[in-house]
């Protein structure tokens, strides 16, 4: 699983293959669907604007990747906006277009008041894009946990998860397991065994679970094994060197 560009991870799963005749893929694509339409969509409209921003974490593999998707697309003004950004509002006034997305983890209210901000210096004008239309999704699906209560990320804590897991099940809708990226701030092994606990706890109560646990990345991915972890997200500091 991973939230690479669509274009580096094609180049490196043929490396992979290269040097791994017998590797098998799974039956999926697993670049998930939030990070694929983005990335389109920005390279769609990065050509077209004067500037670019994308609203996310500064530890957010895909937001981080979207912005190089920008510039890599024609915008070589794509900028990350995080919690301690400040708006450049002199650039942007010389601006006549400019693109707006975010990542995959940032809720929607980040996005809201970036544009409720410019709307307050300027007149502003809205277009939404989206490339891939979203279709009956039949496979795996995790409900992302936000353990730190980090205002930045999209995700709910383990207070409210059973009342999700009931409302899931009411609707025939069976997750197979949780994900979570830590705060950057925060001590991984910490959140990790409190996902194990919490991941554990739910294979006790719902037959249906499979259990599967989506933690770490390129740089705590060995700590996440430690804590139960079945799937990673690969990123190029594991790759760089392929």
């Amino acid at each position: 699983q991973t939230t690479l560009s669509v274009d580096d991870t094609k180049d490196i799963i043929e490396i992979l293959k290269k040097r791994y005749p017998d590797i098998k893929e799974p039956s999926k694509d697993d670049i998930c669907y939030a990070t694929t339409n983005r990335q389109m969509a920005v390279k769609n409209i990065a050509k077209k604007c004067d500037m670019f921003f994308v609203i996310g974490s500064r530890n957010s593999s895909n937001s981080v990747r979207l912005v190089e998707v920008a510039k890599n697309s024609g915008c070589e003004k794509a900028y990350l906006v995080h919690s301690e950004s400040k708006v450049p509002f002199e650039d942007i006034n010389k601006c006549s277009t400019i693109g707006i997305s975010s990542g995959a983890s940032a809720p929607d209210i980040l996005v809201d008041d970036f544009i409720n901000q410019l709307k307050q210096k300027f007149s502003v004008v809205t277009e939404e894009i989206e490339i891939i239309k979203k279709l009956e999704y039949k496979g795996d699906f995790f409900i992302q946990m936000n353990l730190d209560n980090d205002p930045n990320k999209s995700g709910i804590n383990e207070k409210i998860l059973n009342k999700i897991l009931h409302n899931c099940t009411e609707k025939n809708i069976f997750p197979s397991g949780l994900m979570t990226i830590p705060n950057i701030k925060s001590d991984p092994k910490n959140i990790y065994s409190r996902m194990q606990k919490i991941n554990n706890d739910i294979k006790k109560e719902y037959d249906f679970y499979k259990g599967e646990l989506s933690m770490g990345m390129s740089g705590d991915y060995e700590v996440a094994l430690d804590y139960g972890a079945t799937i990673v997200r690969i990123g190029t500091k594991l790759f760089n060197n392929v």
